[in-house]
């Protein structure tokens, strides 16, 4: 090897080591900085992170104290995805999309309630023999939704209802008479109830359906038997009307 040639092969020697020195350095600042970062996200605690133009977390993000909210939070994809809350969660103002907190009058969407309850609380006289009679409830004990009046129901808006009605016979009812306890939507049957008298005496007789009615339908109980005269019995809870909406369509 010549001289020429022992020098070039110092000076590549020596640009390399410091080319290692200059990447050594620059590691050594990256990782102090990382530290200083790390150190600085460690001593965060139930501070406040802000953002006026928000932001967004690719992975999963665990809360173990309290957040607190000044204007809104979407969870998942309402359309897509399934939120799951696995303790309480409560908010001070409406929560949209799917998640469900407290009695759930905050979400939209919901079947409304509307329901009610009537009873005799007199007896009915005069139910004459083979004639649909309509029962006149006198006493009512609950109308969610201010759709019941004068011994009918008026349906609020379309949808699936349920109705359930109990008529009890004082007197008048020999053995093998029948008793129809009938729905009457719009004036008109739709459903009905039947019972046979075995022993004479007194009978009950009950309906229990489901129908769908259109908004504004309204609803009635009459009463039908073939024994003669009859008396519809008024001791609660034997004689009633009742129905709900079980959801709107």
């Amino acid at each position: 090897m010549n001289v020429r040639s022992l020098f070039d092969r110092i000076n590549i020697l020596s640009r390399k080591q410091k080319d290692d020195t200059v990447d050594i350095a620059t590691n050594a600042a990256a990782i102090a900085t990382n530290a200083t970062d790390i150190a600085a996200l460690e001593a965060v605690d139930a501070a406040a992170i802000s953002s006026s133009a928000g932001a967004t977390f690719g992975g999963p993000v665990v809360i173990s104290n309290t957040l607190s909210v000044s204007g809104s939070i979407t969870l998942g994809n309402a359309a897509t995805d399934v939120t799951t809350i696995t303790s309480q969660l409560t908010a001070s103002a409406g929560v949209s999309g799917s998640v469900f907190y407290g009695d759930g009058s905050n979400l939209t969407g919901l079947t409304p309630l509307h329901a009610f309850s009537v009873r005799l609380a007199s007896n009915q006289t005069g139910v004459a023999i083979n004639t649909a009679t309509k029962v006149a409830w006198d006493t009512e004990d609950y109308d969610h939704g201010g759709n019941f009046a004068s011994n009918k129901f008026t349906a609020p808006v379309d949808g699936i209802y349920m109705f359930s009605s109990g008529i009890y016979w004082l007197s008048g009812m020999g053995n093998g008479s029948i008793g129809w306890n009938k729905l009457y939507v719009n004036g008109s049957q739709a459903q009905v109830g039947m019972s046979k008298q075995g022993i004479g005496g007194q009978m009950k007789t009950d309906f229990n359906g489901v129908i769908k009615l259109d908004a504004a339908d309204y609803v009635e109980i009459f009463a039908e038997q073939n024994a003669g005269t009859c008396v519809i019995y008024a001791s609660s809870p034997h004689s009633y009307f009742q129905g709900a909406l079980i959801r709107e369509i």
